[in-house]
């Protein structure tokens, strides 16, 4: 298997207006912290509501959020999303205790990667995680 061509934005410009007409299709490699936060409800709901709604975003895609958002952003708005799902009248409902199981999940995948490290984070650790992302 051949791996995908990327080509810069200003040859991919240049290319079309040299030529009038899109003859390259451009590939954006989508990281590997959106594709797992595209597996997450409430980040679903976040980027493809909310933050369409809000006009952060125009379209909510895995593509846009890559282009857009850093890693620690949406590591902080997993936090974010964590703190509304365990609100105690939320804890009630099946699908939001679901979704909190999600977001610790990718919590705790994610904070240790942007720590540099394959093992679980301790208190210690998580701590110093939500002051990075300014939690």
């Amino acid at each position: 298997m051949t791996k995908p061509l990327t080509l810069t934005e200003s040859f991919l410009n240049q290319l079309q207006g040299n030529q009038g007409m899109n003859l390259v299709q451009k590939t954006v490699m989508i990281r590997p912290i959106v594709k797992d936060a595209f597996k997450v409800n409430e980040l679903v709901y976040q980027f493809g509501v909310i933050d369409v709604e809000d006009r952060y975003l125009d379209e909510g895609t895995p593509q846009e959020v890559n282009e857009k958002y850093s890693d620690h952003y949406i590591v902080k708005e997993a936090y974010h999303r964590l703190d509304i799902a365990m609100d105690p009248a939320n804890q009630e409902e099946e699908c939001w205790r679901r979704d909190a199981e999600q977001l610790r999940r990718f919590i705790a995948k994610w904070s240790a990667k942007l720590l540099g490290t394959d093992k679980p984070l301790s208190a210690e650790d998580k701590r110093v995680v939500a002051e990075i992302i300014g939690k």
